[in-house]
């Protein structure tokens, strides 16, 4: 038995026949109230039944999507992966200390990761070679536990030991 629902923050599930506010339904402006019929739980159980099966319709559809919205797409995929960058390198930021080793700046922005004494482990390399770093060097600090050998220092204490092979705020302070 159907009942209808005359007020217009709600309505009635085509599937549950649960009476729900609005925003537990999607928008849809093709249709009259601009909600989908049924639910958002209903409506996702009954993608994740299709999806496992038949796979490729999602994956045409999905496409179709992409080459439609390809703008749209390409900023939401970087605007994730910045996100999502931003996000782990405070989190390893934290886990070493949260501020310079050397000098005590704490603006995330500002500072990297150091190897300590300038020794790189072999889990920093890449198979052909080439060093770890970024993304995924914070991937591994944080899989593997915030492991000892690395701190955390800014931009120019990072720079400076690179190049002279000493800080200029530790020099200052021997004085």
């Amino acid at each position: 038995m159907q009942v209808r629902v005359r007020n217009k923050r709600r309505q009635q599930c085509t599937k549950c026949e649960i009476v729900k506010p609005l925003s537990e339904f999607w928008k849809d402006s093709s249709r009259k109230n601009g909600r989908i019929s049924a639910c958002k739980d209903c409506e996702k159980a009954r993608l994740k039944r299709t999806h496992v099966d038949n796979p490729e319709i999602f994956r045409k559809r999905v496409k179709k999507w992409k080459e439609k919205n390809r703008d749209r797409y390409l900023e939401s995929s970087r605007n994730y992966q910045r996100k999502r960058t931003i996000r782990l390198k405070r989190e390893v930021i934290v886990g070493y200390g949260g501020k310079c080793a050397c000098c005590g700046e704490s603006k995330q922005e500002f500072l990297c990761i150091d190897h300590i004494d300038g020794k790189i482990p072999k889990e920093d390399f890449y198979t052909d070679g080439t060093r770890l770093g970024g993304v995924h060097l914070y991937y591994r600090l944080k899989r593997n536990g915030f492991p000892k050998g690395y701190q955390i220092l800014c931009w120019n204490c990072n720079g400076a030991i690179g190049a002279y092979g000493y800080c200029p705020h530790k020099r200052r302070r021997k004085r």
